[in-house]
């Protein structure tokens, strides 16, 4: 039996496929994801055209103000996917 992958590579193969279950699954999994995995799962709702494209579109940017802020007072680069799911 082989081992089940790391939820990041799931996640970048769900991504690479344009599978939204999938991707979604493992950003469950990862629990945190960077900005630019948060920009891949708004980018991949918008060429499913799922409809969580709307409200991710629009969240996106105000999530990443925020890490930048947070980024410049020297904390960490990820966030929790929750707006979009």
């Amino acid at each position: 039996m082989t081992a089940q992958a790391d939820p990041r590579v799931r996640f970048r193969r769900a991504i690479e496929a344009r599978s939204v279950f999938l991707a979604e699954l493992a950003a469950r999994e990862m629990g945190v994801v960077s900005l630019e995995e948060a920009l891949a799962l708004v980018l991949l709702y918008g060429a499913a055209e799922d409809p969580k494209y709307a409200r991710a579109a629009v969240d996106y940017p105000t999530i990443r103000q925020s890490k930048r802020s947070r980024t410049s007072a020297g904390r960490h680069s990820r966030t929790r996917i929750t707006c979009a799911l």
